[in-house]
């Protein structure tokens, strides 16, 4: 049997990839989010300085999921979804996605993470709202393996 012996690999899809969660990032909704009102009123982001108030009015919601195996194929993107909103308790009743972000697994995680979200009650009818995959890598040491188990050893 002939062992093989690699040193210096780099996996980089397993050991420098960090997550960035999943997130309706304020910094990013501003441009593209837009709301109406109880009254029926449209509004932009682009209108408020700052946060605009449908992102203040936010009162409940779970962290969203980053799919694992969407991470390993450095799968990222933006979903912008339009979400119906129960103006009396807030809570999400509709979700359509209005921009997907080229990945089926990103798309249906971002309407499962908005779905259980609540606003204040009375204040709004419909919010659209961009929900950002993102990874950024740090750079991590080379992982070196030895032997026909692919241990990784550490040593040079």
């Amino acid at each position: 049997m002939t062992r093989l012996k690699i040193t210096g690999v780099y996996l980089a899809a397993l050991f420098a990839v960090h997550m960035l969660a999943a997130s309706s990032d304020p910094k990013d909704a501003v441009i593209i989010t837009s709301a109406v009102d109880a009254k029926g009123v449209r509004h932009s982001g682009s209108e408020y300085r700052g946060r605009p108030p449908w992102l203040d009015d936010y009162v409940y919601g779970s962290i969203m999921s980053y799919p694992s195996e969407e991470r390993a194929f450095f799968h990222q993107g933006r979903t912008v979804l339009d979400l119906t909103l129960d103006v009396r308790t807030g809570s999400v009743t509709n979700i359509r996605i209005i921009k997907s972000s080229g990945f089926p697994a990103l798309d249906e995680s971002a309407v499962k993470g908005m779905a259980p979200r609540r606003w204040k009650p009375g204040t709004w009818k419909e919010i659209v709202m961009p929900v950002t995959f993102k990874l950024s890598s740090t750079p991590r040491p080379p992982v070196q393996f030895h032997g026909d188990m692919g241990h990784p050893t550490g040593r040079n």
